[in-house]
């Protein structure tokens, strides 16, 4: 009896053709680089982290990665703002009965993200000054 030249056949399901599984790429993803930034924050944000880096010593991975989701929840404040103040602060249901606009909902929610992660850093005190007494004024 000749035999045919088969593929040996896999019978793990978890296991897929030898060819379709790659090898994983070397090194760490970009996501998980802690404090690499976001490229999707907006101006206004990418201004508040800068002020936010001078004014307080915010310089481990750690505290990076906490002020950049405080800053995606800032992102989405404001869209979700502009969104509001474009539709109104109501909705209309099936039954036309007014109701609250569904963003309003993910509003108080990245907020309080936002100044939640801000008092993780320790954010809400007073900034570190050079000396005592009264910071400089005119």
């Amino acid at each position: 009896m000749a035999k045919i030249n088969q593929k040996p056949v896999n019978k793990d399901p978890r296991k897929g053709p030898a060819k379709a599984r790659q090898a994983a790429p070397k090194g760490p993803r970009k996501s998980e680089l802690a404090g690499t930034g976001r490229p999707e924050l907006s101006a206004e944000a990418e201004t508040l982290k800068e002020k936010i880096l001078a004014e307080f010593d915010v310089s481990d991975a750690a505290g990076l990665s906490i002020l950049d989701e405080a800053l995606a929840a800032f992102d989405l404040c404001r869209a979700c703002e502009a969104e509001i103040a474009e539709q109104g602060m109501t909705t209309t249901d099936r039954f036309y009965q007014k109701k609250a606009h569904p963003l309003l909902s993910t509003l108080r929610d990245a907020r309080s993200q936002f100044l939640g992660a801000l008092k993780q850093l320790g954010l809400d005190l007073e900034p570190v000054r050079s000396g005592p007494g009264r910071p400089p004024g005119r």
